[in-house]
């Protein structure tokens, strides 16, 4: 299946809407089981290398120096079989880390460039949530609508939650993103 996006959201290019779509209320319903098992680090991984010994925290934080985003190439084995899992494949990107990505109320990540795309879906997220990219000065809200937003997140970027309730999303690395480590 080949990626076709929609046209850009608002006035600018950093995300657009693809058009494939899921059954949020599943996806939600997976969060709700493996919620419990997100740690301190605020996240849990979709993938991993293969052979690791804590496959739900093998990719966390930013990208370990000397690997690279396509060495994430297996489904977490509480992953397997489920939508997440699908999501992947049908993405038809070799992908590389995919996260569950928790952002707790009243924080604001550091600002900081990625080595190539991301895909996004909100699992659940609160209306003062926001993708705020530096170069455009604009910010983006993903909703929870079920669809997979393709951001370029090689454009300096945070993420932001003012809001009063946590903010869920599924962040998907692609695998053929570039290849230096950036320290930032």
């Amino acid at each position: 299946m080949q990626l076709k996006p929609e046209p850009a959201v608002g006035d600018y290019t950093y995300i657009v809407k693809t058009r494939l779509s899921y059954n949020i209320e599943e996806l939600t319903s997976i969060l709700d089981e493996v919620e419990p098992l997100i740690g301190p680090e605020n996240q849990l991984c979709v993938t991993c290398r293969p052979g690791v010994s804590n496959p739900l925290t093998d990719g966390i934080g930013r990208l370990k120096p000397n690997l690279k985003e396509k060495d994430y190439s297996e489904i977490s084995p509480i992953f397997k079989n489920t939508i997440f899992e699908k999501i992947l494949t049908d993405l038809d990107i070799t992908w590389g880390r995919a996260r569950i990505m928790r952002l707790v109320p009243n924080h604001c990540m550091t600002i900081h460039p990625d080595m190539g795309w991301r895909y996004h879906v909100a699992l659940r997220t609160n209306p003062n949530s926001f993708i705020f990219f530096k170069d455009a000065l604009k910010s983006y809200h993903i909703p929870v609508d079920g669809y997979v937003y393709k951001m370029d997140a090689t454009k300096w970027h945070t993420a932001f939650n003012s809001g009063k309730r946590n903010r869920f999303h599924f962040v998907i690395a692609d695998g053929e993103c570039f290849d230096e480590y950036r320290p930032y």
